[in-house]
């Protein structure tokens, strides 16, 4: 999906999230079907077509010796990883020469997972504050968007991954600059204490995010199944998952996940969006101006 310039979630906070460094996982988790996403009012709920669910997980009951654990239910996909033995990249097609689909951005550059990095314009810039080291793809701070997610650590005593929410206590964006080479900027879905956030949208959507979990691993997730965004917000607020921080990343068939890495393999491919007409199901990876990837370390 383009800039939705008029997606702002209202009301919450989002906190920073130290992470720490535990073994490897990679996790897929799904979670119960509702209506399909968009920017909606709090319990705007629109009754989505019927759709196929397109997001396939497959674990592989060895994997976990590896350090790897896959579990599906339902239609949402959770993706959970060890910063401490994985390393994130972000990647842009201005300095990485064109747009490209979650497998071939995979391919191309050695990654064992990709997810969207964030909504972008029609010229494939962010719509959000996105900084990658040296490479300044949007330099501006989008007052409405309140989630910020930073790696690459400028010193070791940092945490090598964290989120943090523009009205915690404590958020200072200038020092975030200053400590970690990589920051960009999304809408949150929870607030400081991972609750969930009411959206002022009422369309429905595929959706895809990423934040981190309780235990400082790094959360990719994908649902092809439509949800307005404050039920989608519920459904990733519920204890048991253990998510303290994520963020909306893009929307509608843009919406992409993609994993392979040892025993799992995951395809998201987004589909349906309010408004957002077409004959057949999507059933392809759209090319993306902006990924986040996981690379072994």
């Amino acid at each position: 999906m383009l800039a939705l310039t008029e997606a702002v979630p209202s009301g919450g906070r989002t906190s920073l999230v130290p992470v720490s460094r535990l073994p490897l996982v990679l996790l897929v988790l799904a979670v119960v079907p509702a209506c399909r996403p968009t920017r909606a009012e709090p319990n705007a709920a629109a009754e989505p077509p019927a759709t196929t669910i397109a997001t396939a997980a497959t674990p592989d009951a060895g994997a976990a010796a590896a350090g790897i654990v896959s579990e599906t239910v339902g239609t949402v996909t959770l993706v959970r990883v060890d910063p401490a033995r994985y390393a994130l990249r972000l990647l842009n097609a201005k300095s990485e020469g064109h747009p490209r689909p979650a497998p071939t951005w995979a391919r191309e550059f050695g990654l064992l997972a990709v997810v969207n990095a964030s909504m972008y314009e029609p010229s494939g810039q962010s719509v959000g504050l996105m900084i990658n080291g040296a490479h300044v793809n949007q330099s501006h701070d989008v007052p409405k968007m309140g989630g910020y997610f930073a790696f690459a650590a400028r010193h070791s005593a940092l945490p090598p991954v964290a989120a943090f929410g523009r009205d915690c206590p404590g958020f200072d964006l200038p020092r975030l600059r200053a400590d970690y080479a990589v920051v960009f900027q999304n809408y949150r879905l929870l607030d400081c204490e991972g609750h969930p956030l009411p959206w002022k949208e009422s369309r429905v959507f595929s959706a895809a995010a990423i934040g981190l979990d309780r235990d400082g691993w790094i959360v990719f997730a994908h649902t092809r199944a439509p949800y307005a965004m404050t039920e989608f917000a519920k459904l990733i607020a519920a204890p048991e998952l253990r998510l303290a921080q994520m963020f909306y990343v893009e929307g509608g068939p843009e919406a992409s996940l993609y994993v392979e890495a040892g025993g799992t393999r995951v395809r998201g491919i987004g589909d349906y969006e309010t408004s957002f007409f077409r004959r057949e199901p999507n059933e392809e990876f759209w090319e993306l101006p902006n990924v986040l990837g996981v690379a072994a370390r």
